[in-house]
């Protein structure tokens, strides 16, 4: 047979899920009504998720365009030409019954036959409202599949634009191939799986809502400073300006005596360490860090100008720049930020070298 090479794949990352951060407060429905009333292609990407997290596969693809040979998404064990599963969605508003389904079971075996896509090793039906008890009786017995198929076959998948444009005839060929057809390769995956087996990942929010975590509270830090801690550029910067004020080097904590700029520097850590909490917050909970850097660049340019004006000391700019952050209202759809966060900010663009405390 030839190859039909017709059905482009598409490499998959993640599915996009752009739009979809109203979602992530949303509580108004259930999970079960929520996988009920997703369109097609957002029950896809549900999938698709879900395959990415759970299972361990060299590479996952979707297959572009409506006419996908029955193959909404492959995923391979290790390579192109290595072994494949095929998941296979259905969003209908009732459970799959064998009439349903049958057609897909065609496409199944016509595309292996004509050396479209190798005999997967396993194929997952993915049914929005799972699948009916007559289906299910099939797949407990595989072997039931061949003689339903072959019998069903003009009814469900011989008629034109059901598995090709032109239909397709049940040839001696085909029927020889449908009553061998191995068919324990079927499975299914529940919506009650799907749900289970997304709850602990960061997707979940964005099919189902519920929310984010709480955010860990951040401790005041320890008195000690590693040497790491030493290293920071927002540290070591903030020490050149602390020995301006009090008039001789500061190279280390212990270097300052006086209180005011003791505690200014504990409050700075306090800060810092608050900011990168809350991207790691952010991380941890978001699929990337576009909230986060929404809420850094609206520090970053709200302290721009005070940063460059003159001030009696390098001290005072500090302040400062430190002070409008603090009082900056930020509006953001997903994350708070507080006003130690803000400051933090500040001392992570020192580090980024988008902002310098001494120069």
């Amino acid at each position: 047979m030839s190859k039909d090479n017709s059905f482009p794949l598409r490499a998959l990352e993640m599915p996009s899920l752009s739009g979809k951060c109203n979602r992530i407060f949303d509580e108004s429905i259930s999970p079960y009504d929520r996988i009920r009333t997703m369109s097609d292609t957002e029950f896809e990407d549900l999938t698709a998720a879900w395959v990415l997290k759970v299972k361990n596969y060299a590479n996952v693809c979707t297959v572009g365009g409506s006419k996908d040979a029955g193959r909404d998404i492959v995923a391979y064990y290790a390579s192109p030409t290595d072994k494949i599963d095929i998941y296979q969605c259905k969003h209908c508003n009732k459970p799959l019954s064998p009439a349903i389904y049958c057609v897909e079971f065609g496409k199944l075996c016509c595309y292996t036959w004509k050396g479209t896509y190798r005999v997967p090793e396993k194929y997952y039906i993915v049914g929005s409202n799972g699948i009916g008890d007559s289906l299910r009786t099939l797949i407990e017995h595989p072997e039931r599949i061949n003689a339903y198929l072959t019998s069903n076959w003009d009814k469900y998948c011989r008629k034109k634009n059901k598995i090709t444009s032109d239909g397709v005839k049940l040839d001696d060929d085909l029927k020889e191939y449908i009553q061998s057809f191995d068919f324990t390769i079927v499975d299914e995956v529940s919506p009650q799986t799907l749900i289970k087996e997304m709850e602990s990942s960061k997707l979940y929010k964005y099919f189902f809502g519920g929310g984010l975590k709480t955010r860990p509270f951040v401790p005041k830090p320890a008195n000690e400073m590693g040497e790491n801690e030493l290293a920071f550029p927002y540290v070591q910067q903030l020490f050149h300006v602390y020995s301006e004020s009090i008039e001789r080097p500061v190279k280390r904590k212990e270097d300052i005596t006086d209180e005011q700029y003791v505690k200014h520097l504990q409050a700075q850590r306090h800060c810092y360490y608050s900011a990168q909490s809350l991207a790691r917050f952010a991380r941890d909970e978001l699929i990337d860090n576009d909230f986060y850097r929404q809420i850094e660049t609206e520090v970053q340019y709200a302290i721009q100008y005070p940063s460059y004006q003159k001030y009696p000391s390098r001290f005072d700019r500090v302040e400062k720049v430190l002070s409008v952050a603090r009082d900056l209202n930020i509006i953001n759809p997903i994350l708070q930020p507080n006003s130690l966060d803000k400051c933090g900010i500040c001392h992570e663009l020192v580090n980024e070298g988008e902002l310098m405390w001494y120069e």
